[in-house]
């Protein structure tokens, strides 16, 4: 039997997946012996505030789609034979 594919969404979503994948599996797989422990610490984050992480993936957006437009338009503009 085959599992049917979740559809794939917005590059947005798809971040905010992986991120909650990647901090589920750090929190099952590591066995923290220190309250400091950088991989506890930010798996907490990412599970105590999801909505920072979305606004932060949605920013990520924004810039990665700036920088097209920016790339985009220097392609686009004729250059000056002067």
């Amino acid at each position: 039997m085959v599992a049917e594919a979740e559809p794939v969404g917005s590059l947005a979503d798809e971040a905010v997946k992986l991120l909650r994948a990647v901090a589920d599996s750090s929190a099952t797989d590591h066995t923290c012996t220190t309250s400091w422990c950088p991989v506890c610490r930010a798996v907490g984050y990412v599970r105590d505030n999801p909505e920072l992480v979305d606004q932060a993936t949605r920013m990520g957006v924004e810039l990665l789609r700036s920088v097209r437009d920016a790339v985009e338009t220097i392609v686009t503009t004729p250059r000056s034979t002067s």
